[in-house]
């Protein structure tokens, strides 16, 4: 029984006596926890003191670095100049935007660095009307250009470029293409130009070859632009760079002259043999005299609400006073790998005019591109014109060059069976003009750009570059209709013999010949930098076979056969493909 009573007495001391324990020891843990928390709130305001002071030594340190640097300025005495007059910072940034660029923050001074390659491929098949006069036109693979270029601003207002074009082309010549400098930001002027350019006339041919959607631009335009030359040119823009005029002298450039040199001579026979230049359009210098010309392009954006949803609108007009007396035209329609089939020959002239009219449309993915090009060639005044009648072979047809050796024209006869050809009762002008129309579509989410301050088209940037992880770069089809007619004038009995058989009957027409061109493309950007171009073409000619030209008419010159009957009616069919890098 005293058992079961102890045993009692400690349970009912266990449960009375350990709660109050409990208690004791949770009191004593929360009062630890209040001590950590009145000293961790010591320890914040601690550091955030000690922040207050570093921040003013730091305050202090940076007073002092300022104090330095106006000592400085107030020792040097630039601290008084205005923020215009202080020196400008001419450290260069380098980075890439389509290419190497390097440029002072201020933009004073900017360098460019660039290039382009140009791969071409081309098969063919021609008519055997052509073939038989021409040959048949040779499969080629070559490079269209592989050109070097630098320029840049200097002190904002002054710029440069020089750019070499050091491919061999079909007919191995390289080059330099544009080479200038100039002032910009000029008061009412704007802009002026000094060295070699393109001439303000043409839209398709003031867009650069990088960003054109053919291959090579159209026939008209190869005929009738003058490209480049050496001049001097004023140019601005008004309205937000809706308006743009170019107003342009220049020198028209003689390539590859052959030059008489006698004392008695009346005139220089010269003639350009080369048919890779840059124009159609041919000069020979006259005796001490020079070939200028002046030329002006108006263009205008009547709508623009992006630099994808425009219509343009241009006018152009050029002068070209030929001291030489004649000229040439002829081209490699559409394709620098064929033969020149369009030809004039040389052509008696004083002067020459020239118009073209230009239109664009631009909406989205969706693109509408013509112009028109005429010319004029003025004979009135010509009494006499020297034809030197020299045949060489070329590709296996005859052809007249002018001459390649010394040559003495004087009042009693000419060397190498040449002759003075009377001009007295020939027309006063002749006419040829071209256009071309042109319509492109992006399958992908792309379209083409548009420059307001040049007029022009500007480089196609893909929205997805080709990576080859889903992003396929821009795909871009199109089609261009061009005609070409270089025939003028009818025969006609000039020299009053009776007959229409003679040279002088021959110089109221011109027989350049003529061309419808079709042609098909798809070109695929795989990224701003790089595109690969297909183009299929098919050209119908009724063509010149260098036979019958205008005043210099070889069917004479040969006595083999009348001009007309020689004649070469054909077609030829072109697929060319082109690998193009430029940067």
């Amino acid at each position: 029984m005293r058992c079961f009573v102890w045993a009692a007495v400690a349970i009912a001391a266990v449960l009375f006596v350990a709660p109050v324990v409990a208690s004791e020891e949770s009191a004593a843990v929360e009062e630890r926890l209040r001590r950590l928390e009145r000293l961790v709130e010591a320890q914040q305001r601690a550091l955030s003191e000690k922040d207050k002071q570093i921040g003013e030594l730091q305050t202090g340190m940076g007073n002092q670095a300022k104090m330095a640097e106006k000592l400085a300025q107030i020792e040097s005495g630039t601290y008084f100049q205005t923020d215009a007059a202080k020196p400008a910072d001419n450290t260069f940034k380098v980075f890439w935007k389509e290419g190497l660029k390097f440029e002072t923050a201020d933009k004073a001074f900017s360098l460019a660095l660039g290039g382009r390659i140009y791969n071409d491929w081309g098969w063919y098949s021609e008519s055997d009307e052509i073939s038989d006069i021409y040959g048949e036109q040779e499969d080629q693979a070559y490079f269209r250009a592989a050109r070097l270029e630098f320029g840049g601003t200097i002190y904002k207002n002054t710029f440069f470029k020089a750019q070499y074009d050091f491919s061999s082309n079909a007919q191995g010549s390289d080059e330099f293409k544009d080479v200038y400098l100039g002032l910009k930001n000029l008061p009412w002027i704007g802009t002026m130009t000094i060295g070699q350019f393109k001439m303000p006339m043409g839209l398709e041919e003031l867009t650069s070859s990088k960003y054109i959607t053919f291959m090579e631009r159209s026939a008209p335009t190869q005929a009738f632009s003058p490209s480049r030359h050496v001049g001097v040119q004023f140019n601005n823009n008004h309205f937000d760079e809706r308006l743009t005029w170019a107003v342009a002298a220049y020198k028209l450039a003689n390539r590859d002259a052959a030059f008489a040199q006698d004392d008695q001579r009346e005139k220089i026979i010269f003639n350009n043999s080369d048919p890779d230049t840059d124009d159609g359009f041919d000069f020979r210098p006259s005796d001490g005299q020079a070939n200028w010309a002046i030329g002006t392009r108006l263009t205008g954006t009547p709508y623009y609400a992006d630099k994808d949803k425009l219509v343009h609108l241009g006018l152009a007009y050029q002068w070209q006073h030929l001291a030489s007396k004649d000229a040439r035209i002829r081209i490699r329609p559409e394709n620098r790998m064929s033969a020149s089939v369009i030809d004039t020959g040389l052509l008696p002239a004083n002067d020459r005019h020239l118009f073209g009219a230009e239109v664009a449309m631009v909406y989205e993915r969706w693109s509408f591109q013509a112009e028109w090009m005429g010319s004029w060639l003025e004979r009135g005044g010509l009494d006499n014109y020297v034809h030197d009648s020299r045949i060489e072979t070329n590709g296996g047809y005859n052809f007249d060059i002018g001459t390649a050796t010394q040559q003495t024209v004087t009042p009693t006869g000419l060397r190498n069976g040449g002759e003075i050809v009377d001009m007295s009762g020939a027309d006063d002008s002749l006419f040829m003009h071209g256009f071309y129309l042109m319509g492109s579509v992006f399958v992908t989410d792309d379209a083409r750009h548009y420059k307001k301050s040049s007029g022009a088209f500007d480089r196609v940037k893909p929205k997805h570059n080709f990576d080859g992880k889903g992003g396929w770069g821009a795909l871009e089809l199109a089609g261009r209709l061009s005609y070409l007619d270089l025939d003028d004038g009818q025969k006609d009995d000039v020299d009053g013999d009776g007959d229409e058989t003679g040279r002088e009957d021959r110089l109221n027409e011109v027989r350049g010949g003529s061309a419808w061109i079709a042609t098909a493309g798809l070109n695929w950007y795989l990224n701003p930098n790089m595109r690969w171009m297909f183009n299929y073409s098919v050209a119908n000619y009724r063509a010149n076979d260098i036979v019958a030209q205008g005043g210099v008419d070889r069917a004479f010159v040969q006595g083999t056969a009348e001009p007309d009957d020689r004649r070469a009616d054909g077609h030829v069919n072109t697929f060319a493909m082109r690998f193009q890098v430029d940067f």
